[in-house]
């Protein structure tokens, strides 16, 4: 076989579960980006200006894990595997170092979306978003350490599979913390995605009189009740225009979807 040949297809072997992985990658932003689009263009807004911020710390974290990659690397073709394990162990503990950093700077910096001249409901919300998305940068510092070790070993498959997972799993996610807020109540669907049976948690609230929630960093608790009539319809249509996939749900079953009102009654430090 022509050597040249033989290493594009060795390469390509390598190289396309990394490609894949990129585009996962990508696919989970395009999905969140897509997802706060239908929910409103102020959170759209919010999470561009916030996600900004978010970029750059985890474009920073992933410049500090980049020597796992030739180092382990060189284990290989020096052929001293023993060396590797404290390579790794060293690459998570200094890079989880640098996540808890980026957390602090994400923190810090959340304050101050206003003075980039973001009317203050932008700004809030876009605060709020970094505060909660930085707290992911001490996963995705194990899983870029992981990852270089495991492709230094040419086995580049198992993060390709990871970053799939992630993306199958980022959409019901999305789906489940969506709510819609109607004056000053909120408004929750227990669509299940258009299961037979309702969800779990509506099961709870009607075993309950009073609930507690979260929303965003605030804390209640507060009463509930299943909107009818005319509230019914006029909250969800308001709910199908944040998220339009609820009419596929509601062909999909023979139940009545429950639309649930929280009103909140108290504000608690913790749920």
């Amino acid at each position: 076989m022509n050597p040249r040949l033989s290493d594009a297809r060795a390469t390509l072997a390598l190289a396309w579960p990394i490609m894949v992985t990129q585009l996962a990658q990508v696919g989970t932003g395009f999905v969140d980006a897509t997802m706060a689009g239908h929910y409103s263009a102020l959170d759209l807004a919010a999470i561009s200006v916030g996600g900004s911020v978010w970029i750059a710390l985890m474009l920073t974290l992933i410049g500090f894990t980049l020597a796992v990659n030739p180092l382990v690397a060189h284990c290989v073709g020096a052929d001293t595997l023993d060396e590797i394990p404290g390579i790794v162990q060293q690459g998570l503990w200094q890079n989880l170092f640098f996540a808890v950093c980026g957390i602090a700077i994400g923190w810090l910096v959340a304050p101050y979306f206003h003075l980039s001249g973001l009317e203050p409901e932008s700004a809030e919300k876009a605060g709020s978003f970094l505060r909660a998305v930085v707290w992911g940068l001490p996963a995705l510092a194990i899983h870029r350490v992981l990852a270089g070790y495991s492709a230094s070993l040419n086995q580049t498959r198992p993060m390709m599979f990871i970053a799939l997972f992630g993306l199958t799993l980022n959409i019901p996610v999305n789906w489940i913390l969506i709510y819609g807020k109607f004056g000053d109540d909120y408004a929750i669907i227990a669509s299940k995605g258009g299961a037979p049976s309702h969800p779990g948690w509506f099961l709870n609230m009607e075993a309950a009189d009073e609930v507690a929630f979260q929303v965003a960093e605030d804390h209640f608790t507060g009463s509930w009740r299943v909107a009818e009539g005319e509230e019914r319809a006029r909250i969800w249509a308001g709910m199908v225009d944040i998220y339009p996939p609820y009419t596929d749900y509601e062909a999909a079953t023979s139940r009545r979807i429950p639309v649930v009102v929280l009103t909140p009654t108290a504000r608690t430090e913790t749920l």
